[in-house]
């Protein structure tokens, strides 16, 4: 596959589900580090990430 976006880094909003999951995982693929922000809530909380995504979960306050 091409890799377009290597050595870029993207910023996505939304990133554990729906379209901004799929644009996250879209962007990996192309090369990008793509960095997802979600707000957690108890509803997504029990979601699991992809297995091929490196997850790390940081609180903000």
């Amino acid at each position: 596959m091409d890799k377009r976006l290597e050595g870029k880094v993207s910023l996505i909003t939304g990133g554990s589900r729906g379209l901004g999951k799929a644009m996250a995982i879209a962007f990996a693929k192309q090369g990008a580090k793509a960095v997802a922000i979600t707000y957690v809530t108890m509803r997504n909380q029990q979601e699991k990430p992809a297995k091929k995504l490196r997850v790390t979960v940081v609180p903000l306050t």
